[in-house]
């Protein structure tokens, strides 16, 4: 039945669509989920624009050879996702995926609050500080991007809701290095700490994100209680 559904729901414009329009069509029919994305998206561009412009800074400010800029930016990140993700998947388990990243989210705003101090004060260990933080955070990232619109979708559009949450992400993908790094190499000829401001950008992001999942969370408590 589950198949006949999904069928029906294909035939009637319900596959999954690079198509503008039918992005927009699905967002302003489920208001919470397009809420969830425009949260996603603030928080996933300040996470995307902090690689690029770190392995920028690593060799230009910190003077660090390849091995250490792999171990800050990959090695520590990747080590510390196999040791978070069981925590987090008893939380996602728990609760809908609005309430996990309100919690979640956090890490991620920690872990660049750290590493804009580090860019600040010129401070190396704090990069490691960091990358352990945003190693714990990826571990619930890797689960909540690929489980959590299912938290929003009929099981018959799941891989519709599915392509609007990997298109965006496209997006964001596309356009972060080129903020990041571009505001970098614009201020860095004109102001002091320009490296600090410009993962300060990054910094302001994620947090405009943590905090809209809190709003949204609310939201959602709310109408849970109506319901």
């Amino acid at each position: 039945s589950l198949m006949r559904e999904e069928v029906v729901s294909t035939e009637a414009g319900g596959a999954p669509t690079f198509n503008p329009i039918g992005m927009v069509r699905l967002l302003a029919g489920d208001r919470m989920f397009a809420g969830d994305m425009a949260c996603m998206f603030l928080l996933g561009l300040g996470n995307l624009m902090q690689t690029p412009l770190l392995v920028v800074l690593l060799r230009e400010q910190f003077d660090m050879e390849y091995l250490g800029g792999i171990k800050i930016t990959s090695s520590i990140p990747l080590a510390m996702m196999p040791l978070s993700i069981p925590f987090w998947a008893r939380l996602l388990d728990r609760v809908h995926v609005i309430q996990f990243r309100k919690i979640h989210s956090w890490f991620f705003v920690i872990s660049c609050g750290v590493t804009t101090t580090a860019v600040y004060t010129n401070t190396p260990w704090l990069l490691m500080v960091s990358a352990v933080v945003q190693g714990l955070a990826f571990g619930g990232g890797a689960l909540a991007w690929t489980l959590g619109h299912l938290d929003f979708a009929p099981a018959a559009r799941a891989s519709e809701y599915m392509g609007v949450h990997v298109t965006l992400t496209g997006v964001r993908g596309l356009i972060a290095p080129f903020l990041s790094v571009g505001a970098y190499e614009v201020l860095q000829p004109r102001v002091e700490h320009a490296s600090a401001i410009a993962f300060g950008m990054c910094f302001v992001l994620c947090v405009g994100g943590a905090m809209g999942f809190a709003v949204l969370a609310k939201r959602k408590l709310a109408s849970d209680r109506r319901a």
